[in-house]
Parts: structure tokens; C-alpha cells; sequence
């Protein structure tokens, strides 16, 4: 495995895992659009911005396969939560309606922590320690900005990913309704970890 930050020609890749790594928040958010087109969407995005949810915040990791291509295993996107974009950038793209159910979820983590926005790994690359290791390094980076703690947004739901982060020492802060139903159909709403750092 190879751990690199992510170029312009990794921009699918980073934006098909992010999407996943949403859980469905992204395509409810654009009013329901199919998969490949809110992939497509989030490449826009975080292509265009330069800081915050954008490329320049994102780490791949890679593998080869058998005739020697690299092929995206895993992302993460983390920054500083001061990048957070809050509400205010949202509503000016999400429908207020649609918002609503959802507004608690663009309520910034704590302005002294490291925010891991999108972690994902393929299915095929699941159960290699990828996603921890990226925990570490985004804690690693964390305590090098000086900052004392990393925090995150996780699906209630998503019982593995739960287990996994608290099998990393983090702790439930903050439980997110988002209950809509089956256009994101979610139960639990959704967590705000976090870990403080020693």
C-alpha cells in the first residue's frame, strides 16, 4: 500500500468514495440524483475549492494491480474544522426544504479539532487496516497543526464504522436527527465522534 496526497488525476476516485462515504447525504442533498451524477457533482466541488472538503485535503492510498496500475484503494478528506463550510454555503445550493431534516448536520465540530470529513475504502480492500491507518494519520496530522482533537460525523447505522472509531477511543459527543425517511434512509440520525488527543 501507498499512502500519497491526492492529484488531479485522482479526482473520480476521491469523489466516488466520498460519495459512498456519505451514506446517501450527497444524492438527498442534490434532490435525489442517481449516483454517478452526484459523483460527478462532488468532483466539481471539491475540484474547485481550495480548502476544506476539496482535493487539496485529500489523502489516497494506493495498490497495484497485476499488470502494475495504481488503483485507488482508499481516501480520506481531513482539515482543520476552522475550513468547515457551514450551513451558509449549503443553502445557497440545497433546497430549503430538503435542508431542513438535515440542517443539524452542517453545524460545525469544534473550531480546536481536526475534522475528517469523507474516509472510504473499496469493498475489495476492506479488512486491511487502510481505514485505521488513515485514522492515525489524520491524528498524527492533528497533533502536528497543534491541535488537540480529531472529530468526525458518522451514520448511527453504520454499526461497523461506529465500532471501528470507538475501538480508536472515540467517544459519542453529539447524536444528529436526520430522520426523512426513505429518501435517506438512515436510522439513528447521525454521531459526532471525537477523540481527544494525548
Amino acid at each position: 500500500m501507498n499512502y500519497r496526497k491526492a492529484e488531479l488525476s485522482d479526482v473520480s476516485d476521491v469523489a466516488q468514495l466520498a460519495t459512498t462515504a456519505g451514506g446517501g447525504l450527497f444524492e438527498y442533498c442534490l434532490g435525489g440524483a442517481p449516483f454517478n451524477e452526484t459523483a460527478e457533482g462532488v468532483g466539481l466541488l471539491i475540484s474547485a475549492l481550495d480548502e476544506g472538503f476539496s482535493m487539496s485535503n485529500a489523502i489516497v492510498v494506493t495498490e497495484e494491480d497485476d499488470t502494475g496500475k495504481e488503483i485507488v484503494a482508499g481516501i480520506m478528506i481531513a482539515y482543520p474544522a476552522t475550513e468547515f463550510a457551514g450551513e451558509d454555503t449549503f443553502s445557497s445550493f440545497i433546497q430549503p426544504e430538503l435542508l431542513d431534516p438535515v440542517r443539524g448536520l452542517f453545524q460545525p465540530p469544534s473550531a480546536d479539532s481536526y475534522y475528517i470529513h469523507s474516509l472510504a475504502v473499496r469493498p475489495e480492500f476492506a479488512r486491511r487496516g487502510i481505514a485505521s491507518s488513515l485514522i492515525e494519520f489524520a491524528e498524527d496530522t492533528a497533533r502536528g497543526l497543534g491541535l488537540p482533537e480529531v472529530s468526525l460525523h458518522v451514520w448511527a447505522d453504520n454499526h461497523g464504522a461506529v465500532a471501528m472509531y470507538n475501538g480508536h477511543d472515540y467517544i459519542t459527543q453529539l447524536v444528529i436527527p436526520a430522520d426523512v425517511g426513505e429518501k435517506l434512509p438512515h436510522v439513528g440520525g447521525m454521531l459526532l465522534v471525537s477523540k481527544t488527543l494525548d
